[in-house]
């Protein structure tokens, strides 16, 4: 990338310690440094971290975990190396340069959650979606309040764009809040991360002009999606292999009519904090998180615990929806529209338009996210909004997420579209993307 953060190593050279500190969402006021994220404000009310997945996800239950840590964890070492594209550019992209990523920033945003009352609960410290629910119980403690530091995110949302060295995409969902001035009531919004490093030139790509526009929504596929216990690890490793299938069977053949042969992302359960997130201000606030250096789509159980006191958390549906989220910033990987957003970011000016590219790029996933709801045989009207409601409906709102009305949106216009151009954020008006 042009700019190296403060804390990331020029190409070529070992990469520093980075210390154990979070990041936080840039206000909309305040420019963007050239170097480094930007400087958080500790918050008066729980907030998240700069969104990054665990440094060093260890596999639980047998699974595979990630290949090597981000940039960001990286103790020491050298960055991971980005693995080969083995197909080569598609057809449609012939002429272009070979293969490689340049990725968007992480953006550390978050939301301020609505204060208990008007039947409303505390809230507990792990999702985005949200929407207004009844009081619960046990309450959980709040969290400690977020340190300020550096820290390079993706998940759906860091702070900083980063060096390029290596291919990392990590993009998850976690709970959020900011200082002052929640704008929607519910539970704390979901927030996603990503992040992406390269050594190769990015393949040129008009992100407002894809070719995947033009294409009909996924098929429907027979996909029996299965009630399951989100509190146990176990059944969360048999609802990835029911699900990911399914997943690719609807993307696939979309793929394919763009001349590529994706590669099938691999699925992550962790029954435990990991180490490096224990005593830290993000534990408790991952859900999940998509890696594309080495294709994984990572879920944090415990974090999902946090949610499941909510009415309605423990239904399968809304589980889907979010591993068709994460799935959904697979696709816009595959089809270089995560690199071609890092380039549109990385240009910004402001922290206006960074953070407009960061919201482009996360309503798109979550439009993909209802596009793959539908296509599931047996889910209709009824159960879309159903999932809707309770994962982006009255949730708060995110300046690097878009408002729970633009998520709520998107991810109709994906369950509703009749091509997929029905997805394309990055054409549209700023008053859809806000």
């Amino acid at each position: 990338m042009d700019v190296p953060r403060d804390g990331e190593p020029e190409p070529g050279q070992e990469p520093p310690p980075v210390p154990q500190a979070a990041p936080r969402e840039p206000t909309v006021d305040e420019p963007r440094p050239q170097q480094g994220p930007s400087p958080a404000q500790p918050p008066p009310s729980p907030a998240h971290t700069d969104g990054r997945p665990p440094s060093q996800p260890t596999a639980e239950n047998g699974r595979r975990s990630p290949v090597g840590p981000p940039p960001w964890a990286a103790p020491g070492g050298p960055f991971p190396a980005a693995p080969a594209r083995p197909h080569g550019p598609p057809a449609w992209q012939q002429g272009t340069s070979g293969p490689g990523y340049q990725q968007p920033p992480g953006w550390g945003y978050g939301v301020q959650p609505s204060p208990p009352g008007h039947g409303q609960g505390p809230w507990p410290y792990a999702a985005h979606p949200a929407s207004g629910y009844g009081p619960w119980a046990p309450q959980p403690s709040q969290p400690r309040p977020l340190r300020r530091g550096l820290g390079l995110w993706l998940t759906a949302g860091g702070s900083a764009f980063a060096a390029v060295v290596s291919l990392v995409l990590c993009v998850g969902l976690m709970v959020v809040s900011i200082q002052d001035g929640s704008t929607s009531p519910g539970k704390p919004e979901r927030p996603y991360d990503s992040s992406w490093y390269s050594s190769a030139d990015p393949i040129a790509v008009d992100i407002q002009d894809h070719p995947l526009y033009d294409l009909s929504p996924p098929a429907p596929v027979d996909c029996d999606v299965p009630a399951f216990d989100a509190s146990s690890a176990a059944e969360w490793e048999s609802f990835t292999e029911t699900v990911g299938p399914c997943l690719d069977a609807m993307w696939n053949p979309t793929m394919a009519e763009l001349g590529l042969h994706p590669e099938t992302p691999s699925y992550v359960v962790l029954d435990k904090v990991p180490p490096e997130m224990e005593g830290d201000d993000e534990e408790g606030w991952v859900l999940a998180y998509y890696m594309d250096y080495d294709l994984t789509i990572t879920v944090l159980v415990p974090s999902v615990r946090n949610l499941l006191p909510y009415p309605n958390m423990g239904d399968e549906r809304i589980w889907f929806a979010l591993l068709a989220h994460e799935y959904g910033h697979h696709i816009q990987g595959q089809t270089e529209i995560l690199a071609e957003s890092d380039s549109v970011g990385n240009s910004s000016t402001s922290d206006n338009e960074f953070l407009d590219s960061s919201r482009r790029v996360e309503l798109q996933a979550e439009c993909f996210a209802g596009a793959a709801f539908t296509a599931v045989n047996g889910y209709g009207a009824d159960d879309a909004e159903f999932t809707n409601r309770n994962f982006n409906a009255d949730s708060a709102d995110s300046t690097s997420h878009g408002s729970a009305t633009n998520r709520v949106h998107w991810f109709d216009s994906g369950a509703e579209m009749e091509t997929l151009e029905a997805c394309n954020t990055f054409g549209a008006s700023k008053a859809l993307t806000k």
